[in-house]
């Protein structure tokens, strides 16, 4: 997992995001902020965001959390079912391949690390086996994470 760094969205697609997450931040209890989140979430034309978000991988189409896989699908480091109220949240969208989306989500905590937090150095939570390749995971953070993103 690299550092990425948050690129910036165009003005409309920035509106539109706020937009629907001050929608979803109005809407009380809980429940009701994931039905409505979710149902807005596929509706949602996410052909720009996307494009946005593949500026931050260089312009390639690789998933975030491995970087070996080709990005499958928009994902929520935060997932929906665990915070509604970001799910239009800019900066917690990331370009995600299938397998890792779906580990993430089945075994989320706050631990995880999130590869375009501002802050975030790959290098303090790991380093390279120069000899085998392998990454040797040096902090709680990256124990936690390293079997999620296959990097053990």
């Amino acid at each position: 997992m690299r550092k990425l760094s948050r690129s910036s969205i165009s003005v409309g697609l920035r509106d539109q995001l706020r937009r629907q997450g001050q929608r979803i931040r109005r809407l009380r209890p809980h429940g009701v902020r994931y039905v409505v989140a979710r149902a807005n979430w596929k509706l949602a034309g996410k052909k720009k965001l996307r494009k946005a978000l593949e500026l931050m991988t260089g312009g390639h189409d690789r998933c975030m959390y491995c970087e070996y896989s080709e990005a499958g699908t928009v994902d929520h480091f935060c997932p929906i079912g665990t915070d509604p109220k970001q799910a239009f949240h800019w900066r917690n969208l990331l370009l995600a391949c299938q397998p890792c989306q779906n580990a993430k989500n089945d075994n989320f905590t706050k631990e995880l690390l999130n590869p375009a937090r501002n802050g975030y150095e790959p290098w303090a939570h790991m380093d390279m086996e120069p000899t085998t390749g392998y990454y040797v995971l040096n902090s709680v953070a990256a124990k936690s994470s390293g079997p999620i993103f296959r990097w053990d």
